[in-house]
C-alpha cells in the first residue's frame, strides 16, 4: 500500500496539532513497520526561492519517509496569508498540475490524505477522475477554507 499525506507543514511550531499528529504517526510507523507500506509526505506554500517556476523538491527523509515540498506555490500557507486572494485557492491550476505530475512520477497511490488545502488549490480534488483507483481523503482541520 502506498499512501501520500499532504499538509502544509510538518513543523509543530507552524503546523500545530496536525504536524504533531503526523510526526507521531510517522514515528510510530518507523518503530512498528508494516510490510509493503510506503509512506510519502508532501507540503506546499511555505518555501520560495525567488524564481517564478513552481516545482517539487525532495527533502531529507524523516522517520524513513520520503518528504517532498512544492517550491514557489502560487498559494501561500497558512490560509490566513492566502485569504486576501481566496479565489486563487479554488481556481489555481499550477498546484493541480504539479500534484498530478507528482502522482505520475511517484504513484500510483492507494490513498492521498489531505490534512489541509493550505498551500495548494482545492481543485486538486478534481484529479480523482484521473486516478479512479486512488482514495482521496480530506480531514477537515482547516475548516476556515470551507467557510
Amino acid at each position: 500500500m502506498r499512501i501520500l499525506f499532504y499538509s502544509w507543514s510538518l513543523d509543530p511550531k507552524t503546523g500545530g496539532g496536525v504536524a504533531v499528529y503526523l510526526n507521531n504517526l510517522f514515528r510510530y510507523l518507523e518503530n512498528h513497520p508494516i510490510e509493503n507500506l510506503q509512506i510519502f509526505f508532501l507540503s506546499s506554500g511555505k518555501l520560495y526561492d525567488g524564481k517564478e517556476n513552481c516545482y517539487i523538491q525532495e527533502e531529507k527523509q524523516l522517520y524513513g519517509i520520503r518528504i517532498f515540498t512544492i517550491i514557489n506555490s502560487p498559494i501561500i500557507a497558512p490560509v490566513e496569508k492566502a485569504a486576501a486572494d481566496i479565489d486563487r485557492i479554488s481556481s489555481d491550476t499550477i498546484t493541480k498540475k504539479i500534484l498530478s505530475e507528482f502522482i505520475d512520477q511517484y504513484g500510483p497511490f492507494d490513498v492521498i490524505h489531505f490534512h489541509s488545502f493550505e498551500g495548494i488549490s482545492t481543485n486538486v480534488l478534481s484529479l480523482k477522475h484521473l486516478y479512479p483507483n486512488t482514495k482521496f481523503l480530506h480531514s477537515v482541520h482547516d475548516y476556515c477554507i470551507m467557510c
